[in-house]
Order: C-alpha cells, then sequence, then structure tokens
C-alpha cells in the first residue's frame, strides 16, 4: 500500500506539472521557471517505474515464501518486476510498445493474484 501511494505521488507529480507550466503562460514569471517545473517532473516520472519494479519484485518474493498462491503466480511477480527494473535502468531506449504490454501485463497479474486470494479466502 505504501508503495502504491508514493508510485501514484511520483506520477500526479511528474504529470500535474504540465498544468502548473500552462498557468505561467499568462502570468508576468520568467519562462525559466517553466522550464525548471519541467525538469523536476521529467525527472521524477521514470522513478515510478523503478518503484513499481522493486514492489512487484518484492510481492513476488513474497507470494514464493508465503505458499498461498501457486508458485507461477509469484514467478511471474518476480519476472515483471526484474524485468521492470531492467527496463527503467537498461543504458538505451526501450520501446514503448514493451513497457506498455510490461505494464498490462503486470495489472493483470496483481488483479488476479487478488481475485485468486479472495477466492481463497470465501473457501476457507
Amino acid at each position: 500500500m505504501v508503495l502504491f501511494t508514493e508510485c501514484s505521488t511520483l506520477v500526479f507529480f511528474a504529470l500535474g506539472n504540465d498544468v502548473s507550466i500552462l498557468s505561467l503562460e499568462g502570468s508576468d514569471r520568467p519562462i525559466s521557471q517553466g522550464v525548471t517545473i519541467a525538469i523536476a517532473g521529467d525527472a521524477a516520472f521514470p522513478g515510478m517505474f523503478y518503484a513499481s519494479g522493486i514492489g512487484i519484485l518484492l510481492a513476488g518474493i513474497a507470494l514464493l515464501k508465503q505458499g498461498n498462491l501457486h508458485i507461477a503466480q509469484g514467478a511471474i511477480f518476480i519476472i515483471q518486476g526484474a524485468a521492470f527494473v531492467l527496463m527503467v535502468s537498461a543504458p538505451f531506449d526501450v520501446p514503448d510498445g514493451v513497457g506498455f504490454v510490461l505494464w498490462i501485463s503486470m495489472m493483470a497479474s496483481t488483479v488476479s493474484a487478488g481475485v485468486l486470494t479472495l477466492m481463497a479466502n470465501r473457501a476457507a
């Protein structure tokens, strides 16, 4: 939960800076302030993917250790988390399609883990 809050805050900070930059348009403030805001937003956005990758990786390790779900579910989380961290840390540009597919698969596996946990709790 803490990691989700942190990632959401980074997204709102990074994407919300565009609104701040646009509000400078009609004011008497110098354009250098808008550039500074844009640089801060651009620097914060990749941190969200790095933190998400580490969080998913740790969740996969926890799933494997607990053994509440199938071992494949934990392995999928570990692979996705490692892929996110490697994708963000890569010294070359990764195509946007790869990141999109990885993000969607991470969301699908998170939802499936939640559904399987709820089904297991309901059956018990």
